[in-house]
């Protein structure tokens, strides 16, 4: 594999992101053992790793620092150093979020004769997109015809080759976020559509199995390359992503039992597994729905006796009728009256 591996580090001692780095970067080793791995890091995220950072560079090929103002914060830090790595880091790279898992030789990617390419968010189009809403009002202060926007690309994982338009792209892209930063927009892939609509779409569409969102993306993991393990609050889709392993693997470091869940991720899916289409797939996306899952992790004894038999949900969509909508909307009222009666006895209950 002639393209290298970029991962972009913030991270300290009180945090699992180092943790959930050294996941991705072990798996990529263990499926391509000649594979080269740079690492991008902060000037405090480079102090930390002289104390914790032993198990993660001897798998690491180069390591670039960049120094940020004290006042500037790890999130922050994060998102600059990744909208500008096209000026940081040379040659032909693809770029891969610290909570994935490499599931198979990326070899392939050597083939894509594109200066950008990514996976598109949700595996969907911007207008079935559950949480197109959400975008649109991220990317308000950017001011642009965001409804003419089909593909709204996931920045989770980036190929990018070292030519002209790929670093004008990024110092582009690095420029924007930082308006949006002035603006109260934190999160990078507001800026980076943005982007990608001023630069006549540029970012190539990569299949799905580069960057698999499993919660809307199950589809992809019959040939699957690489594993996004961030899930929806409190909605896991893997211990490997859990916040109670992750400290684990803090403590423990690389133990032949932690290698093995590592690279037998098959293994490590919650279960049960249930499908939900249509509207629910909207409903699971909700307030509403987070609501009524905390309540139930809050309450359900089985579930904090067995912190890891979390039920987990694969979306797809499908035929829908007018009887379909009355019915989930009729279950929706009830549901919300449900959880408001709840919510009021436990309060006088308290």
């Amino acid at each position: 594999m002639n393209t290298k591996l970029l991962y972009v580090l913030t991270t300290s001692e009180e945090d699992t992101y180092f943790e959930s780095a050294l996941i991705s970067i072990y798996s990529a080793k263990h499926n391509m053992p000649n594979s080269r791995i740079s690492l991008l890091v902060d000037d405090k995220t480079d102090l930390a790793l002289e104390k914790m950072g032993k198990q993660v560079m001897q798998f690491v090929s180069e390591k670039i620092v960049v120094k940020f103002e004290k006042s500037i914060s790890q999130e922050i830090r994060s998102r600059l150093l990744k909208t500008n790595m096209r000026n940081h880091v040379r040659g032909n790279f693809l770029y891969v979020d610290c909570d994935t898992l490499i599931a198979d030789s990326l070899e392939g990617i050597d083939n894509i004769n594109t200066p950008i390419a990514a996976v598109i968010d949700g595996h969907t189009s911007l207008q079935y997109h559950p949480v197109s809403d959400i975008f649109k009002k991220q990317s308000q202060s950017f001011k642009y015809p965001f409804n003419e926007v089909e593909k709204y690309f996931n920045s989770g994982v980036i190929f990018s080759k070292d030519c002209v338009e790929a670093i004008n792209f990024f110092s582009a892209w690095h420029e924007n976020y930082k308006a949006g930063l002035k603006e109260g927009v934190i999160q990078d892939q507001p800026s980076l559509s943005k982007t990608n609509y001023d630069s006549n779409n540029v970012i190539k569409e990569l299949g799905g199995e580069w960057n698999c969102q499993i919660r809307l993306g199950a589809k992809y993991l019959i040939n699957l390359k690489i594993l996004h393990l961030v899930s929806k609050h409190n909605m896991p889709i893997s211990i490997l992503g859990d916040k109670n392993f992750l400290h684990k693997l803090k403590h423990e470091g690389l133990t032949e039992e932690n290698r093995r869940l590592i690279i037998n991720y098959e293994d490590t899916f919650y279960e049960p597994i249930g499908i939900v289409v249509n509207d629910d797939l909207y409903f699971n996306f909700s307030p509403l729905y987070e609501d009524v899952r905390r309540f139930y992790i809050s309450t359900n004894k089985s579930y904090l006796e067995n912190t890891y038999r979390i039920h987990n949900s694969i979306f797809h969509a499908c035929p829908e009728n007018k009887v379909t909508k009355i019915i989930y909307k009729i279950n929706k009222a009830i549901l919300k009256i449900e959880l408001s009666l709840i919510r009021i006895f436990k309060k006088q209950k308290n």
